[in-house]
């Protein structure tokens, strides 16, 4: 390469022999804030104590002394160095010899270390990162971050820590490239490797490998090794340490020929979101027991109370049969004998409805979602309330098929609940409405009815479990049917009609 062509190369570029820099081009002058000039001469070894930071300066004059051994005459390397303006910056060094003078080495510096990849991937695990709190399980949230980093074209290991075992465990592992799982889980790997891989493992800092397979070949056997070097999974890696509430939980792996040091940043900070979001799986495991627990106890308190009534209608009714029918004239036993016995179903039903609200609401709810016709289970339920309450004015109102993602057998629970909801609240012999529509673009349930309303101040307690505004209510129901949309992917909205009644809708998704 002559001095002209070298002087007008866009990349920072310097020329070396001997050891010593024998020219610099004006793109490196620009890059580094460095005359030209005041490096001509200079030793290489020099330099690198001068500019390369510490953690990579060793592996930098490891390279020059190969270089000047006569071995590894082409090479590139990622580190992090200071210009002179006192900014750091990540490059990669890539080394040539001059194809006219082997003894003139050519040294190109390439700028950002991939910042606008990195940027673009940030973005992407950013958007990942919110998806992977909505997830309710530990290893639903490692799987769908396996898959958003192997979506970047990674190799993707997760290594986990299991309570007391001094092995790691092998969580979800992606890509198309890597040796079988059972490759890797042919040696078991000891916890503590984590930390001898990554110094800095305990302070929670990632660490960016220059040479995967060197560390590779540290820490397996020699054929385990081989194999997985013949699949060549990447030049580069990092180790990402994941601690969970401050205990150590394991780490995520990468590797790639594509992986620089700003993309392993930002796959760093998206750890951190996979340890955040398993955080929240847990929190989220707390406070379902804490509710489950503190509503066992109210579901006492509230069946001791709700079902002493029924109980003792039922124990007095019985009492009174048993007296014989001697005891008074005849007309007069058989109508008290049907009243008793009207008491009993009363009072049975009662129970029954009881006891079927506290198991919907305690019972754990692990939808099957289909898409579905709305009308289907509303259909269903209604005809099992009119079964149940023959005189019962119901009017749907659901001309067209409506698909919507639910549950039908949950759906129609629902809806059972909310009919026998606006039964009670309603004058006898008024008309309960049920419209099946799209509202919004969401398909709904709408139920109104001719009761006294709920008042709007109310509308977010009389999903409360066991709250209630009727002295007979157990307040159970709504929470039930809270739950079971909720389930679906739902939500749940109470209102007033036109006329003061009360209004319950039940929004779906498409």
């Amino acid at each position: 390469m002559d001095l002209l062509t070298f002087e007008s190369l866009p990349v920072a570029a310097v020329l070396t022999r001997a050891g010593r820099i024998v020219a610099a081009n004006p793109a490196y002058e620009a890059m580094m804030g460095i005359a030209a000039s005041s490096m001509i001469g200079r030793g290489v070894q020099e330099l690198v104590v001068e500019q390369i930071e510490p953690p990579d300066a060793e592996l930098v004059s490891l390279a020059a002394t190969s270089r000047s051994e006569g071995r590894g005459l082409e090479g590139s390397l990622w580190c992090r160095l200071i210009d002179g303006r006192g900014h750091r910056r990540a490059v990669k060094v890539l080394w040539r010899p001059s194809p006219s003078d082997p003894e003139l080495n050519m040294v190109f510096l390439l700028d950002d270390g991939g910042a606008s990849d990195a940027k673009a991937a940030a973005e992407k695990f950013a958007r990942a990162g919110s998806d992977l709190f909505r997830e309710h399980e530990e290893q639903q949230v490692l799987e769908r971050a396996a898959d958003a980093l192997a979506a970047q074209g990674f190799t993707v290991t997760f290594l986990l820590i299991q309570g007391d075992d001094p092995f790691l465990a092998y969580g979800p592992t992606r890509s198309p490239i890597t040796p079988s799982k059972r490759t890797f889980e042919a040696m078991r790997l000891p916890r503590g490797i984590l930390a001898q891989i990554n110094p800095r493992f305990h302070e929670g800092r990632a660490l960016f490998l220059q040479n995967a397979q060197d560390t590779v070949n540290r820490t397996y056997d020699a054929e385990i090794a081989r194999s997985i070097e013949a699949a060549r999974p990447g030049r580069f890696s990092m180790q990402a340490p994941l601690f969970v509430s401050d205990e150590p939980y394991g780490a995520l792996v990468l590797t790639g020929d594509a992986l620089t040091p700003a993309l392993a940043g930002a796959a760093e900070v998206f750890a951190a979101l996979v340890a955040r979001a398993i955080e929240n799986v847990r929190m989220q495991d707390v406070l379902v027991q804490n509710e489950r627990l503190a509503a066992i106890g109210e579901a006492a308190a509230v069946m001791a109370h709700e079902v002493r009534n029924p109980v003792g209608a039922l124990l007095n009714a019985v009492t009174l049969l048993r007296r014989g029918e001697d005891e008074r004239p005849a007309a007069e036993g058989s109508s008290s004998r049907n009243e008793l016995l009207a008491m009993i179903t009363d009072e049975a039903q009662n129970l029954e409805h009881i006891v079927s609200d506290l198991l919907a609401l305690g019972r754990p709810i692990t939808p099957r979602l289909v898409i579905e016709d709305l009308r289907t289970p509303v259909s269903r339920a209604l005809a099992v309330a009119r079964m149940r309450e023959p005189t019962a004015n119901v009017v749907l109102h659901a001309a067209d098929p409506l698909m919507a993602s639910i549950d039908p057998d949950l759906v129609q629970i629902a809806v059972l609940n909310l009919l026998r909801n606006a039964l009670q609240a309603s004058p006898e012999g008024t008309p309960i409405e049920v419209f099946v529509e799209l509202v919004r673009g969401e398909p709904s349930v709408r139920i109104d009815d001719r009761g006294p309303g709920i008042p709007s101040a109310l509308s977010r307690r009389v999903f409360e479990p066991f709250y209630t505004t009727r002295p007979a209510g157990t307040g159970i129901g709504l929470a039930a049917v809270r739950r079971i949309v909720e389930a679906c992917g739902g939500r749940v909205e109470v209102g007033a009609t036109d006329s003061g009644g009360g209004r319950v809708s039940m929004h779906f998704r498409a």
